[in-house]
C-alpha cells in the first residue's frame, strides 16, 4: 500500500499527515496499517494542540485504533499481565518512548503507582520478623493456616499441588533466581478474591487487613509467613 501525502518543503505538512493517519483508521485493522500509522505519528510536529490529540487514533497492540486517552504504554513489559486492564487498552509494541513523550500517552507503570503508603513500620526487620514466626509455627501448622486464609477469603475451592514442572530461567528478576526455576514448587490454591486492601494487608504484617472483622479467623497477617518453613521464594 502506498501512501501519498502533500509535500511544503520537502515535508509532509501537519494537515496531510493528520488526514493520512485518518484514513488508515477507517481501513480493516491489520500489522501493516498499525506499522504505517505508528510512522506517520512519528512525523508529527512535536507541538500539537489537545484538540489535535484529541482526535489522533493509536493503534493497540491487536492493530485496532483508539484515541490517546483510551491507550497505555507498556512500560513494564510482560509484567503486564499482573494487572487487570478490561477498561484500556495497551499501545503497540511499536510505539517506543520517543512518541509516548510527542503524544503524551500515559505510562502503565505510572498509572498503577496508586500504593504510596508502605505501610507501617514496626522498627523490625521483615527477616526477623519472618525468623520469629517460624519459630511460633510448625511446618505441620502451614496447610490449616492457608485453609483458614481461604475461608476468610470465603473461598468455595481450595487445593494443594506440587509442580514438578521446570520452567524456563530466561526472563528473571536476578540470575540467582534460576536455581527456583528447576525444582518442584508447591501450589496452594483457593479461588477467592484479592483485593486491593488485602494487598495492604498482606503489606502490613503484624497489623493486617483484618482488624475489625469479627467473621474472620486469622487477624494479623502473620500465619501466612509460616510459608517460608517449605520456600525461600513465594508468588502471590
Amino acid at each position: 500500500m502506498k501512501i501519498h501525502l502533500k509535500c511544503y518543503n520537502g515535508r509532509p505538512s501537519r494537515v496531510a499527515l493528520l488526514a493520512e493517519i485518518r484514513s488508515l483508521n477507517q481501513q480493516s485493522p491489520c500489522a501493516e496499517i498499525a506499522d504505517q500509522t505508528i510512522r506517520i505519528l512519528h512525523g508529527l510536529p512535536e507541538d500539537l494542540t489537545d484538540e489535535e490529540r484529541a482526535n489522533i487514533y493509536v493503534p493497540d497492540n491487536n492493530f485496532q485504533p483508539h484515541p490517546i486517552a483510551h491507550l497505555l504504554y507498556n512500560d513494564i513489559q510482560d509484567r503486564h499481565v499482573l494487572i487487570h486492564h478490561d477498561d484500556f487498552f495497551l499501545a503497540h509494541p511499536k510505539v517506543d518512548e520517543t512518541l509516548v513523550t510527542k503524544l503524551r500517552m500515559e505510562r502503565l507503570g505510572l498509572k498503577f503507582l496508586y500504593l504510596k503508603n508502605p505501610g507501617i513500620d514496626m522498627g523490625e526487620q521483615l527477616t526477623t520478623r519472618i525468623r520469629n514466626v517460624l519459630a511460633e509455627y510448625t511446618e505441620h501448622q502451614i496447610f490449616t493456616e492457608f485453609l483458614a486464609n481461604a475461608v476468610d477469603a470465603e473461598a468455595s475451592d481450595f487445593g494443594i499441588l506440587v509442580d514438578e514442572f521446570q520452567a524456563p530461567d530466561s526472563m528473571l528478576l536476578s540470575s540467582a533466581m534460576a536455581p527456583f526455576q528447576s525444582c518442584p514448587s508447591l501450589v496452594i490454591y483457593n479461588n477467592g478474591t484479592f483485593t486491593d486492601k488485602d494487598f495492604e494487608g498482606i503489606r502490613r504484617i503484624g497489623t493486617g487487613g483484618k482488624v475489625g472483622k469479627t467473621c474472620t479467623i486469622g487477624q494479623f497477617g502473620l500465619g501466612a509467613l509460616s510459608m517460608y518453613h517449605f520456600t525461600e521464594v513465594s508468588r502471590h
